[in-house]
């Protein structure tokens, strides 16, 4: 098992959905890594606890949250040249709604509950900085010693905050795609109009020569 570190990286040649997805498999619950600073012992009974004395989630708050607010900065741009885009009205509101989907699952799934409702099968890597090396461990096995328990608090709600930001955007640029449609509806009606008037105004001055 490997360290994760930040890897996103806006991709222009993926759809906006994809992009999405791929920047929320490197924000999921899973990514959490506890560090312990004592040695890793070679066997453990079925009660035994790993002492916990720190935690990153692709790295420290401090560190994620620039590259997070750059990532969705760039999205951002992203989703409005797509939506400003040649792209059919249908395929633009099929990325923006599947996009939110992704959203709503990865809201769902990793929050702060999840500490308490894991799957007894889900595991973190747990690393010792005296035996340099990753073992897998469940959450129950774990004993968190300082601040551990508020730090991983604070990368949730990192990744909840900026993620609800994305979704709004989201929600934006749907609003935008269904009133540019409607604009245009209107612009057509009032061409449609135009006609009716001048047909109408033809009408009216044949009717007065004694057409």
């Amino acid at each position: 098992m490997e360290i994760i570190y930040w890897t996103y990286k806006l991709n222009t040649n993926k759809t906006p959905s994809s992009n999405i997805k791929s920047l929320l498999y490197l924000l999921r619950f899973k990514t959490l890594e506890f560090i312990t600073w004592n040695a890793l012992p070679k066997e453990v009974g079925p009660n035994y606890k790993y002492t916990i004395h720190d935690v990153s989630m692709t790295g420290e708050v401090s560190y994620v949250k620039p590259l997070l607010e750059k990532s969705i900065n760039s999205l951002k741009g992203y989703l409005k040249l797509f939506v400003d885009s040649d792209e059919s009205f249908e395929t633009k509101t099929y990325e923006l709604l599947l996009a939110r989907t992704y959203i709503k699952e990865f809201l769902l799934t990793n929050n702060i509950h999840d500490l308490v409702l894991l799957d007894s099968d889900f595991v973190f890597n747990l690393s010792s900085i005296k035996d340099l090396k990753l073992i897998p461990v469940r959450y129950d096995q774990c004993k968190f010693t300082g601040n551990v328990t508020t730090k991983i608090e604070q990368h949730l709600h990192l990744r909840h905050s900026y993620i609800s930001l994305l979704d709004n955007y989201l929600a934006i640029e749907l609003d935008r795609l269904n009133l540019s449609l409607l604009e245009e509806k209107q612009k057509n009606e009032k061409k449609n109009t135009k006609k009716e008037i001048q047909l109408l105004d033809v009408w009216v001055s044949l009717k007065e020569a004694g057409f």
